[in-house]
């Protein structure tokens, strides 16, 4: 009956806050990464919950004065409630790997904190640096959302080495290109041709590595 007793508080906490949340506006409180300590061995019950809830309002930013503040009423929301929620999650389960891949989708698109998702994204390759899902999802960010082309390399190159797309090389060749470094991107390519992939994927290849040298080659001769 404790049990019980201390779970349901806790659940309270999650998805209630306390007196002083309450009075803003019930179920926008995102719970300490301390919450781990007060599981009492049902963390991963306690962090499905969270992203139960985490999704239901991925766009919800903060309180200014007391008043709920989305997306939609500001430019951005860096380290706000949807990074909490998400943040206190992989504390409580750092080995639930959704919230590292679609969180980070969901942080940079629905509120645009993209410091919060690279922070996720970072503390999921520290558990599972040889997922190629999670590493996709950094090539992605940074390709797409902050344009560092290395580092989007780096994680596109890691994603199709363990088991992803056989395309993530010619992403990772185009992005070493686009910072300079031409000849290792065309050095992915070649590599490429000898691994085991279809006839018709091989010519796919063999397409890219002509129009990669005709627009990366001229453009460094230039």
């Amino acid at each position: 009956m404790k049990l019980l007793v201390v779970l349901s508080s806790l659940f309270g906490i999650i998805f209630f806050g306390g007196i002083k949340e309450q009075k803003k506006k019930p179920l926008y409180f995102a719970p300490p990464n301390v919450i781990q300590h007060f599981s009492l061995g049902y963390r991963d019950f306690l962090a499905n919950l969270m992203w139960l809830r985490f999704i239901q309002d991925a766009d919800f930013c903060s309180f200014e004065k007391g008043k709920p503040v989305y997306k939609g009423d500001i430019k951005h929301c860096e380290l706000g409630w949807s990074y909490r929620m998400v943040d206190a999650i992989s504390e409580l389960a750092p080995r639930f790997k959704t919230p590292y891949t679609l969180s980070s989708i969901l942080l940079s698109v629905f509120t645009g904190d993209k410091k919060g998702a690279e922070k996720i994204l970072l503390k999921g390759l520290k558990y599972f640096p040889n997922d190629w899902k999670i590493n996709f999802y950094a090539a992605y960010h940074y390709a797409v959302d902050v344009k560092k082309p290395e580092l989007a390399a780096h994680y596109a190159y890691q994603s199709a080495k363990n088991g992803g797309p056989y395309w993530m090389y010619s992403l990772a060749a185009k992005q070493y290109a686009e910072e300079g470094h031409l000849l290792l991107g065309e050095t992915i390519l070649k590599n490429l041709l000898n691994r085991d992939i279809t006839d018709q994927q091989k010519a796919h290849v063999r397409k890219h590595m002509k129009a990669f040298r005709e627009k990366y080659m001229k453009k460094s001769s230039k």
